[in-house]
């Protein structure tokens, strides 16, 4: 085999090996499109589900002055919110989900438990996460009080 002949193949190994990292680089990519795309999804069909208090950021309402009958939709409204959130969460821990990301949807579980009615169905349903989860809601929570001036 001739240096020549070498360092054709040499070349060829490399483009090829860079063609496989660009398009694994593009899927991984693609995918995270993808996720956020569902997510955003899932997200926008779980807030029509909520009260237009809660949809309007409004903290004058709390979960127990709504009828019982909105109050049983809106906690399962806000249930399926929290499993998004920790999904989202899991995922970002998990490394599949940037950390960019998951600050998204923090800013916006944090704009939520400002309100009262979100505060509310977290009390009710808390223990329902797991304890990683649960601890990250926490926190937000605390700096969501600190921040609003709420002392809770």
């Amino acid at each position: 085999m001739t240096t020549d002949t070498l360092i054709t193949i040499c070349i060829a190994i490399l483009v090829g090996a860079a063609t496989i990292a660009f398009a694994a680089r593009s899927i991984a990519t693609q995918l995270r499109v993808i996720a956020f795309l569902e997510f955003t999804r899932r997200y926008s069909e779980i807030i029509v589900q909520m009260p237009t208090a809660a949809r309007a950021l409004k903290d004058d309402v709390s979960l127990s002055s709504l009828p019982q009958s909105e109050r049983a939709a809106t906690l399962n409204a806000f249930r399926l919110y929290f499993n998004l959130c920790s999904e989202e969460f899991y995922l970002s821990e998990e490394k599949v989900l940037r950390k960019p990301t998951w600050r998204i949807w923090r800013r916006e579980l944090s704009t939520y438990l400002r309100t009262q009615i979100a505060r509310d169905a977290w009390t009710e349903v808390r223990g329902e996460y797991y304890k990683t989860f649960r601890n990250e809601v926490e926190r937000i929570l605390a700096a969501a009080i600190a921040q609003s001036g709420d002392p809770q």
